[in-house]
């Protein structure tokens, strides 16, 4: 009898120590403990995103030297506004309240502090050469769920992982998921995130160049997954912040490819100006 005991609690314990084990794996696939780096504030964003339309320009300025139609479409469209498009009308900290509210959810600290940095005015299609461009950040009155602005968008990403074509892989597990910086799959998505994901702007004129927030996955300190959806694939980063920094280097760098950018490829470019603490993705 006293054999049995023992024998049922060591196997009792056992079961506690796997379970202990697999909770702490799945832990670890997340980024719910993990701080997302981000330390600054608007002042920050200011100097970080000033610099970035200054290096856009230049860029753009080669760009028209090899191809004097290259079309002059910044992410920041804000700033190649004539200053009296520029001003946003009523107050951007109550237009941000409204925004949590009607989302019914808290935004990250990033996104928040990009809004009082940058205060996007109305992102109004850009006619060029006779086609109409909206590449921009949104002011916060166009953000929604990307199942309200981009219902037809939502829907094909859905019937594509629902029939498991080319997309099959698209509900990855954890352990490919909480993946980040180079080492991060550009496949590795969640279509099931898409409906309820917060739609923040465009970088390209594209319908599926959306940029993105998920509120399903977050840091230990509120920030919310970010994203940039293309052809194919998707880059994830673990802030709207450190997305930003990406997105900053993708338009005035001399690449051929979308993020996601090694860190140490980010040096001594704009991305310094916004500068991320203890960073643990590559």
């Amino acid at each position: 009898m006293v054999i049995y005991l023992v024998s049922l609690w060591g196997c009792q314990e056992n079961n506690s120590k796997n379970q202990l084990e697999l909770k702490r794996r799945a832990d670890n696939m997340t980024i719910t403990h993990q701080h997302s780096g981000y330390t600054a504030g608007p002042n920050q964003w200011q100097a970080f995103l000033s610099c970035w339309y200054k290096a856009y320009q230049r860029r753009h300025q080669v760009l028209l030297s090899e191809s004097p139609d290259y079309p002059d479409l910044p992410i920041l469209s804000k700033y190649g506004l004539e200053p009296a498009q520029q001003q946003v009308t009523g107050d951007i900290n109550e237009a941000i309240d409204k925004l949590e509210m009607s989302l019914g959810t808290t935004l990250p600290k990033s996104y928040k502090d990009f809004l009082l940095a940058y205060q996007p005015p109305l992102l109004e299609p850009n006619v060029v050469y006779g086609w109409a461009a909206a590449i921009g950040l949104y002011a916060p009155v166009q953000v929604g769920r990307a199942g309200i602005l981009e219902p037809e968008l939502v829907r094909i990403y859905e019937e594509i992982a629902e029939e498991k074509m080319a997309f099959r892989d698209i509900e990855t597990t954890d352990e490919n998921y909480f993946v980040y910086g180079i080492e991060q799959d550009d496949v590795t998505g969640r279509t099931r995130y898409l409906r309820d994901a917060i739609v923040v702007g465009k970088y390209e004129d594209d319908s599926s160049a959306l940029i993105l927030l998920y509120p399903q996955v977050k840091t230990a300190d509120g920030e919310m997954e970010a994203t940039i959806l293309y052809h194919a694939g998707q880059f994830r980063a673990p802030s709207f912040a450190e997305l930003m920094r990406q997105l900053s280097f993708y338009e005035t760098q001399d690449i051929t490819h979308v993020p996601p950018y090694s860190q140490k490829l980010l040096q001594g470019t704009c991305a310094d100006k916004l500068p991320m603490v203890n960073v643990w993705w590559k």
